[in-house]
């Protein structure tokens, strides 16, 4: 079966010119907050978050601050092509993770771009960043709760085409938005089989498949223009 990816998110990369600096100055003011317990987690003491402030915005940061703002402009600018301003830090914290201590895949709400400094790492032993995508039996937000308008069409905000060819099946998770754009020619129909699938069971739940009855009665809720299960909110 042959596989085809979609939807692809582009990572910026950027070496910052000015590191040594940033990391004594970093590992300074880890080592100043070292009695301070206000960052510890209680539970899980191998990973320390000093986030009961903004770091970045200390004026001993001012240099790194203006830098990744920059970079971060590069990148909504010229890779993902947003239509807007300047880009700003809003919040910054420091990630002390020692021997034992991991991160749970999270996501970050109240930012358009989030930015990752590594200001101590050996590639060789310390684990990478990984970027996941959760089950979906997992709660995370799969968009940003902003609206941002783009300014050029790319691969990375237009829909990724896959063009089939009669007889051939492609398959892709249901969550995945899909659709086609208009048929411009004469004579020819396009013509599709479309289905939907579910395992037969999930975990003691029975599946099975929608009645003559409940699939009328979605068909015609649906076309009607209002949801067969939605309250009066009025």
């Amino acid at each position: 079966m042959e596989i085809r990816d979609i939807c692809p998110i582009p990572l910026g990369v950027e070496v910052c010119p000015f590191h040594e600096n940033v990391k004594k100055l970093v590992l300074d003011e880890i080592e100043e907050h070292r009695s301070d317990n206000r960052h510890k987690k209680l539970n899980d003491r191998n990973l320390e978050h000093l986030d009961y402030y903004s770091p970045i915005h200390a004026d001993k940061y001012t240099e790194l601050r203006h830098w990744i703002e920059l970079q971060a402009e590069i990148y909504a600018h010229d890779i993902l092509k947003y239509d807007i301003g300047e880009m700003m830090i809003t919040d910054s914290w420091l990630n002390v993770c020692h021997p034992g201590g991991y991160q749970y895949p999270h996501a970050h709400c109240n930012s358009v771009i989030c930015a990752l400094y590594y200001v101590s790492f050996d590639d060789e032993v310390d684990p990478p960043t990984y970027f996941y995508q959760p089950n979906p039996a997992q709660q995370y937000r799969d968009d940003m709760v902003f609206m941002l308008t783009k300014k050029n069409q790319t691969k990375y905000n237009c829909p990724n085409e896959v063009v089939g060819m009669e007889g051939t099946l492609i398959l892709w998770p249901s969550n995945v938005v899909h659709g086609y754009k208009r048929n411009n020619t004469d004579s020819s129909d396009r013509i599709t089989f479309s289905t939907n699938l579910m395992p037969t069971r999930v975990g003691s739940y029975k599946i099975s498949p929608l009645s003559t009855e409940d699939r009328n009665k979605q068909v015609s809720a649906q076309r009607s223009g209002q949801l067969w299960d939605s309250p009066d909110f009025l």
